[in-house]
């Protein structure tokens, strides 16, 4: 379900282990689990919700979730630390309805921060989006 973009930017990276699956959470589980490296999301398709619970584990575990446009943004200033993590205590401001509680500018859930820095250093080249 991403973009062209974004799966051509990864391809290089990740090769034959890219794979695509189904459901937010169980994605971010596979993360927690170690039976993924990372899980890109470049839209705002899923909600706070969704993450918090996967947050919570990966954070416990030395990982965590961070908001893949602010993230990038930050990085491409130089600034390579304490990337911008997920919140979850205010609503997007102008938004309506479930919108008000989307992810939006996507994410990157990550259990060791050395898989985060590939995807980061990875993405920050990618001049089309994010």
């Amino acid at each position: 379900n991403e973009t062209t973009v974004l799966q051509k930017a990864l391809a290089p990276l990740y090769g034959e282990r890219l794979c695509f699956a189904s459901g937010a959470g169980y994605k971010m589980l596979c993360v927690a689990l170690g039976l993924a490296d990372a899980y890109v999301l470049s839209e705002g398709s899923t909600f706070k919700w969704d993450s918090c619970g996967p947050h919570a584990i990966l954070r416990a575990l030395g990982g965590g979730i961070v908001n893949l446009s602010a993230a990038l943004k930050v990085w491409r200033a130089g600034q390579h630390n304490n990337l911008p993590e997920l919140t979850y205590n205010k609503p997007i401001e102008g938004a309506m309805g479930a919108e008000r509680w989307a992810n939006q500018g996507g994410l990157i859930a990550y259990l060791c921060h050395k898989h985060l820095k590939a995807v980061m250093v990875t993405l920050a080249n990618v001049t089309d989006t994010f």
